[in-house]
């Protein structure tokens, strides 16, 4: 069991595992080599009253939002159903000045040509770390199989 950043509250008899997601910076999908650090963008933000959108379309959109705001930045925010589709009709055309989306998200942006190469979104890689004993778990629990026994 893989514990997304929580530790259990009750007595889990099976081995568990914890994942942590974060957050550093930010890429143009427009200019992919232009990155910025996302404090960089909070300070941008403030300095130059900048009206950010995070939009996402993932299984838990308010954890990215918080990871979001975890480094100042301030987002209206757009939750879509995990897997959902974005087009250009979801993104709002000249009321933001940048708009955050996930890898994941912004892979679907380049099904639409107006999307791809708007200079407004900006992609924030999710950074997960998983914790060292699962690798080890796995592989011995693999070789169990591959050997054919159960145990492990």
């Amino acid at each position: 069991m893989v514990l997304h950043g929580i530790v259990p509250p009750v007595r889990i008899h099976s081995p568990f595992f914890r994942m942590q997601t974060r957050v550093e910076d930010a890429v143009s999908m427009a200019a992919p080599p232009r990155r910025m650090r996302l404090d960089e963008l909070a300070r941008e933000q403030r300095e130059h009253q900048l009206r950010l959108l995070a939009l996402c379309a993932i299984g838990n959109p308010e954890r990215f939002f918080a990871m979001l705001r975890e480094h100042g930045l301030v987002c209206e925010t757009i939750a879509l159903p995990d897997h959902d589709t974005i087009d250009a009709s979801i993104v709002p055309t000249g009321r933001y000045d940048r708009i955050l989306m996930t890898q994941k998200d912004a892979v679907k942006c380049h099904r639409d040509a107006q999307l791809c190469r708007d200079g407004r979104i900006w992609i924030v890689p999710l950074h997960s770390e998983l914790e060292v004993g699962l690798i080890d778990f796995l592989a011995t629990r693999l070789r169990g199989k591959a050997h054919g026994s159960e145990a492990a």
